[in-house]
């Protein structure tokens, strides 16, 4: 494998799609056969997109994406439903659970895909709000992390300032929908995935970028 070799994986974490595809990515992950570094960026949702993403999550409990719960064994949760249907959830922006992500992989890079399971599971299950700031202190713990550093540096400068550089990478990029898997390969950037996929047709993608397919 060579250095420049990346999958990116750009993501809302507040949305339904990006939480069926992540048992997917796993599979994906589980398969290939060289080890790839795997970097999370974490979108936030633009202002402007809030009261949209409010009603798909009321959708959502509505059970108005039977496709994407067939591909996956997602589940939501009572809480979930009950907060959102009593609009206690309005305005959740995705930036808190960004910085979170940018703390763990900084300092816990390989377990950052499993961190954004478990604040997703807590929010699309426990029913837990995700721009409660001082949660994550207690979320860090859980999780088996130091969570008194992680939290600390995750409202730091820094994180906010590499938040911002994300953000901004993310919309260079164009994106449109969730979620988005990337190769990077030799400085060059290839679509792995555009929305929801098996993860057997991105593995083959894969092979076939980095010329491992067999003849």
């Amino acid at each position: 494998m060579q250095s420049s070799c990346e999958l990116i994986y750009v993501h809302q974490g507040l949305c339904g799609w990006t939480y069926a595809f992540n048992d997917s990515l796993k599979k994906l992950l589980s398969k290939i056969e060289t080890n790839i570094p795997l970097q999370l960026l974490t979108a936030d949702v633009p202002p402007h997109q809030l009261e949209q993403q409010h009603q798909a999550f009321i959708d959502l409990c509505k059970g108005a994406h039977k496709q994407r719960d067939q591909l996956s064994d997602i589940k939501i949760g009572e809480k979930f439903s009950q907060n959102i249907l009593s609009d206690s959830f309005k305005g959740c922006d995705g930036v808190e659970l960004s910085k979170a992500i940018i703390a763990i992989q900084k300092y816990y890079p390989s377990r950052a895909l499993e961190s954004l399971i478990f604040f997703q599971h807590k929010f699309f299950v426990e029913g837990k709000n995700l721009s409660d700031n001082s949660a994550y202190l207690g979320w860090f713990y859980e999780l088996g992390m130091d969570g008194e550093y992680l939290f600390y540096f995750m409202n730091s400068t820094l994180v906010e300032m590499t938040r911002k550089k994300n953000q901004d990478f993310i919309l260079s990029l164009g994106i449109t929908s969730y979620p988005m898997l990337l190769l990077k390969n030799n400085n060059r950037l290839h679509i792995i995935s555009k929305g929801y996929m098996p993860f057997e047709i991105m593995e083959q993608s894969i092979k076939e970028i980095l010329g491992k397919v067999e003849a």
